[in-house]
């Protein structure tokens, strides 16, 4: 599998994914690798949606949770 884009109602990523037959995995993974570095549609997940890393503080304990793990 590999990136083919991201959503544009909410920025999730969707990707294309690539199947053969028995024991061509060399060939799935060049092809895999060369759509990926031709495309450039890869990001960090911090770029394409950076509220998903965001804390936010200062809100009473029973309404946010104390960590900010996702």
């Amino acid at each position: 599998m590999v990136p083919a884009g991201y959503l544009q109602s909410n920025q999730r990523p969707f990707g294309i994914t690539l199947l053969g037959t028995e024991w061509s995995e060399d060939t799935l993974l060049g092809l895999a690798h060369d759509y990926e570095q031709a495309s450039h549609l890869w990001q960090p997940p911090s770029e394409v949606n950076p509220s998903l890393f965001r804390c936010a503080f200062g809100q009473p304990r029973d309404i946010a949770p104390s960590s900010c793990a996702p």
